[in-house]
């Protein structure tokens, strides 16, 4: 993929997200890991992030992992919140029992989760999290009463 200039997100060991440094090759280079990963018979999930493709084994995904935290820090569903953006997140975030996304989410999260931001990135996050807290105050108020 010389012909589109980018670069691999470290810390990763389940997956491998490609970053492409101009956001209007993100499109081309989706297509590109796509007819890869296909050429050479790569058992790999391609899927077209906000602003990456990731390349990800098959069988293991963020709702996967998701499970194993859970029962590693011996959660459950119903004691978790999520945030995401992109198509890869979407199974993590159907088990999280509230969820929200920020306003530049691929559509399909936006449509999943329990709470779509208004705003972006950043400033999506950050609302997000002050939507969690009102509804966490609001269950503890009516729990009460």
């Amino acid at each position: 993929m010389k012909e589109i200039p980018s670069f691999f997100q470290p810390g990763k060991d389940g997956s491998i997200t490609v970053i492409p440094r101009n956001a209007g090759d993100r499109p081309r280079l989706y297509d590109l890991c796509r007819a890869l990963a296909e050429r050479e018979h790569f058992s790999l999930q391609v899927i077209r992030g906000v602003r990456c493709v990731d390349l990800m084994l098959s069988g293991i995904d963020k709702g996967s992992g998701f499970r194993w935290l859970l029962d590693h820090m011996n959660l459950t569903t119903d004691q978790v919140a999520g945030v995401g953006d992109s198509r890869g997140d979407l199974r993590f975030l159907s088990l999280c029992r509230w969820s929200g996304a920020p306003a530049n989410a691929v559509d399909e999260v936006r449509a999943a989760v329990t709470y779509a931001s208004p705003h972006e990135a950043h400033e999506g996050v950050i609302d997000i999290m002050e939507a969690l807290i009102e509804y966490n105050e609001k269950a503890v108020r009516n729990s009460i009463t």
